[in-house]
């Protein structure tokens, strides 16, 4: 009768237990207490009870341990302790990982991608060459005779460009200069004849330098192609008219030499235009300038030409 009661008390505690369990791991799925907890149980009471009968349990004390060993064991197989700390170590894990992961960023290819041209430049142009003027018809015979090797042209001023293309090898430019010329004539100074409307270029034997000239402001405008590392330039250009100039270097009857310039216009063009042509290569070039019209109004039919080189800043 005693081992009766004690088996029929063992039962409902452990019946007890087994439901504590499952209501407890109610978020695990109901095959697992169904196919592993429960058959557990069964077979655990099984062998209490066998030992019981059996007479291997001798008394109440042994019995309460061997009650709770069971518990023991369902409840640590029901509710396993999980490793304290396994999510946030495998986390910093991953964080450490991705931070010391190494940078496969290949930077050479973005470094030879190519650059965006730019549509739109400015620089400082200036050109400095030889210079002589061609002459027309209908001159008259004191046309003057102009010493290429010591006449000169000077054009400084701003160059602006505006790419055609995607790739910026064909662009139209123009801008704004300031042009001078000065030639150098052999004995023969520029004056003026009776009046502004006339002039001429009298013969003077006492003369060691003459020179004449005048200054514009010139408006270029063309189209320039690049073809590999060189650009050629093609266009015109128009000019307005500032001053002339004339300046004398003449030796006197007393063998003394005197300097004379005066600036006036001498019945000069007050607008002249011409074509142009360059050659670069970078920042330096050749270039090549020719009037289209006469720097004079009439008597003389002179057409400025210069040749020389061109740099860009």
């Amino acid at each position: 009768m005693k081992n009766t009661c004690k088996t029929t008390f063992l039962s409902l505690i452990l019946f007890l237990l087994t439901s504590q369990i499952h209501a407890q791991t109610e978020p695990i799925a109901e095959s697992k207490f169904q196919k592993e907890i429960k058959p557990e149980v069964s077979k655990k009471l099984a062998e209490l009870e066998k030992m019981m009968n059996s007479g291997q349990i001798k008394d109440e004390e042994e019995l309460t341990s061997k009650m709770y060993d069971i518990i023991y064991d369902i409840e640590s197989k029901s509710n396993p302790v999980p490793n304290p700390g396994w999510d946030s170590i495998a986390v910093e894990d991953q964080q450490v990982a991705s931070m010391e992961m190494e940078d496969t960023t290949d930077y050479s290819i973005i470094n030879k991608m190519p650059k965006k041209k730019k549509s739109f430049s400015m620089n400082t142009v200036m050109k400095l060459g030889f210079a002589t003027a061609f002459e027309g018809k209908s001159n008259p015979a004191d046309v003057p005779d102009i010493n290429f090797w010591r006449s000169a042209m000077l054009e400084v001023g701003l160059n602006f460009r505006n790419a055609l293309n995607s790739n910026g090898t064909v662009g139209v430019n123009y801008g704004i200069n300031y042009l001078f010329y000065d030639f150098d004539t052999k004995n023969q100074h520029l004056n003026y004849a009776g009046s502004k409307d006339k002039i001429a270029f009298t013969k003077d034997d006492d003369l060691k330098d003459s020179d004449f000239g005048a200054s514009y402001l010139s408006i270029p405008v063309g189209i320039d192609i690049k073809i590999s590392k060189l650009r050629v330039d093609v266009g015109g250009y128009g000019a307005i008219l500032l001053n002339g100039f004339v300046s004398l270097e003449k030796k006197t009857a007393l063998g003394e030499t005197v300097f004379v310039s005066s600036y006036a216009k001498y019945n000069m063009n007050s607008f002249i235009y011409g074509a142009r042509l360059g050659l670069g290569f970078k920042n330096i070039g050749l270039y090549a300038n020719y009037n289209l019209n006469s720097m004079f109004k009439d008597t003389y039919n002179l057409n400025p030409f210069s040749v020389g080189i061109k740099f860009g800043f």
